[in-house]
């Protein structure tokens, strides 16, 4: 039985609950590159954040970004993303609510000046 991409990048960690599986380079990097770049074998990259032994990977997000991150800043970039993201959406909903409600209140104020 052969092990799988994810089985193989880092077997200590698949053991943790927090681990998010992910679709990294790990396979498709020869060992040339790795000695060149100083990338320990079972990795891919090294984290942008913590300068740590990660993977290359799309960005745990809608953004359209590929970078090298640990799975312990992976999982802190993921919980960024989704508190700003809602973040963002409720001040914007607030912002369109806010003209919305302005126009809808200057169109009473002309209407009850008019009559």
């Amino acid at each position: 039985m052969s092990l799988s991409r994810y089985e193989k990048c880092e077997s200590k960690i698949m053991k943790d609950k927090a681990y998010i599986k992910q679709d990294c380079y790990c396979d498709s990097l020869n060992d040339q590159y790795l000695k060149e770049n100083s990338i320990p074998k079972g990795f891919c990259g090294i984290c942008e954040i913590c300068k740590k032994p990660g993977h290359t990977q799309h960005f745990p997000g809608a953004v359209p970004y590929t970078g090298a991150w640990c799975n312990e800043c992976l999982q802190i970039v993921a919980k960024n993303h989704k508190i700003r993201s809602v973040i963002f959406m409720a001040l914007f909903l607030l912002v369109i609510s806010l003209i919305i409600g302005g126009v809808i209140w200057g169109v009473i104020e002309v209407i009850k000046n008019t009559f």
